[in-house]
């Protein structure tokens, strides 16, 4: 039976700590006559704060399979800024046949490296009993605009966003399409090089989004608007927008391959879409991003009230989509320092390349993959070896993710946003092979992880 091989995204949080009320706000009594108010408190998993987390494996994926730590990779992987957009039904009735939402509460927040908000926090006062979509972005600054309609115009995403999403807006349904639609490219290859997604210099940052449909609770009459009972706390998750591949170059100890004690160049990665939506479409996690409903006998993935899943433990992603009319493109990346071929005695001293960061990519049908092709140098003497697949530990699923459309359809390969393909090229003969493992991720407490590990953590016990 054809596995599911999940990969596991790391979650970027921010914890936001929830004052009753502050000194210069009144407290109100509710009565049957007065607008509902509940105080909605929101933590964002992150995990950054602790500069020692403990190393731990567990076995949580249903192919069984363990889970590493890994650290921060780089300060591209941080946190700068965090937008939260919370979006209701729009009840002015001489636009809302063409605007399903209005914007209820906006907010952007500076965070240090943590992605913790700094002098601010993430606690929104909003109307009881309605549902509220929310829409998350960390880092807008490194992200290309949206397509800009007739008469709108902006400089940057923030201030699009600012513009068009101030709080009280009313947010035509050719606007909100076109959010859930943004978005972005890989860039274009420079002297034959393609730059990595997102990268500019140093004070780059990497995009995160997510979004949730959740209904706020009804506080109880009589009661206090900012006790207790009329809090709302929700944990939500974001994932990073881009996928990433590394890669390492060994042989063994026998090999006879002629190109040992030669050197890599560099490498090709093909078969890879063009551009990737910025707001996840059709993204499947495990654990799912609500709880189940069994309706009519079929398990049912399905928003409903108080529907979030709650659950703490690390993401997988199971399932995705791309943009329609995507095409394919090749990734090239030379390195700067060409790297030796030759056995390692230490795996610890085996030189990592990258990583490199690229967009979200599905194949076009069932059984094409993704191609790796080396470019190798010895006696004067420089070659691409030709183009491997990769068939191992990649992302498989079927597109429609109903298993009777399995015999027409087949598995669709796809590398993930938020997932990190360690890929090793092992020579031998007169050609290489490769080996792939999609490293899992795991939320350690106070700790953004999206790098690539330290250490091989011991077992829990």
């Amino acid at each position: 039976m054809k596995r599911f091989y999940q990969l596991l995204i790391s979650t970027v949080a921010v914890s936001s700590l929830f004052a009753a009320c502050s000194s210069n706000e009144e407290e109100v009594i509710l009565d049957d006559k007065q607008p509902r108010e509940v105080i909605l408190d929101m933590t964002i998993q992150t995990d950054i704060e602790n500069p020692q987390p403990l190393s731990r494996a567990s076995q949580v994926s249903n192919d069984h399979r363990v889970e590493y730590l890994e650290a921060p990779d780089r300060s591209f992987e941080y946190v700068s800024t965090l937008r939260v957009i919370i979006l209701h039904e729009n009840t002015d009735n001489s636009t809302n046949e063409n605007a399903k939402y209005a914007v209820e509460e906006m907010r952007l927040v500076n965070t240090n490296d943590a992605g913790v908000p700094i002098s601010d926090n993430l606690s929104f006062r909003l109307l009881a009993n309605e549902w509220k979509h929310i829409i998350i972005i960390g880092n807008e600054a490194s992200l290309t605009l949206p397509m800009l309609a007739s008469g709108e115009s902006a400089s940057s995403v923030s201030e699009f966003l600012n513009k068009y999403f101030a709080i009280g807006n009313v947010i035509s349904n050719d606007l909100h399409e076109r959010l859930e639609n943004w978005t972005v490219n890989l860039p274009q290859p420079v002297n034959g090089v393609t730059p990595n997604i997102f990268y500019v210099d140093e004070n780059s940052r990497i995009p995160l989004t997510e979004s949730f449909d959740i209904k706020t609770i009804e506080p109880k009459a009589g009661s206090v608007a900012t006790q207790s009972d009329n809090i709302q706390r929700v944990q939500f998750f974001v994932s990073r927008l881009a996928a990433k591949i590394s890669y390492t170059f060994q042989s063994s100890a026998d090999s006879k391959s002629q190109w040992i004690d030669g050197e890599v160049l560099g490498v090709r990665l093909r078969y890879l879409d063009e551009k990737m939506y910025v707001m996840a479409h059709n993204v499947r996690y495990y654990p799912t991003k609500y709880l189940t409903k069994v309706i009519n006998g079929v398990t049912t993935n399905i928003p409903d009230t108080g529907n979030i899943n709650p659950s703490t433990r690390t993401r997988y992603i199971t399932g995705l989509s791309v943009p329609p009319l995507n095409m394919y493109r090749t990734i090239t990346t030379m390195f700067d320092k060409p790297v030796k071929i030759k056995h390692y005695d230490n795996p610890d001293s085996i030189p990592v390349v990258g990583p490199i960061y690229f967009t979200e990519s599905m194949a076009r049908k069932s059984g094409d993959h993704f191609e790796i092709d080396v470019q190798v140098r010895k006696d004067g003497v420089t070659k691409w070896l030709g183009y491997k697949s990769m068939t191992s530990n990649i992302l498989s699923f079927i597109p429609t993710y109903n298993q009777d459309d399995l015999e027409d359809l087949g598995y669709f390969n796809a590398i993930a946003r938020n997932s990190h393909t360690k890929v090793t090229v092992s020579f031998g003969g007169s050609d290489f092979r490769v080996y792939e493992n999609v490293v899992p991720y795991v939320g350690v407490n106070l700790n953004p992880i999206f790098g690539t590990d330290v250490e091989t953590p011991a077992p829990e016990n």
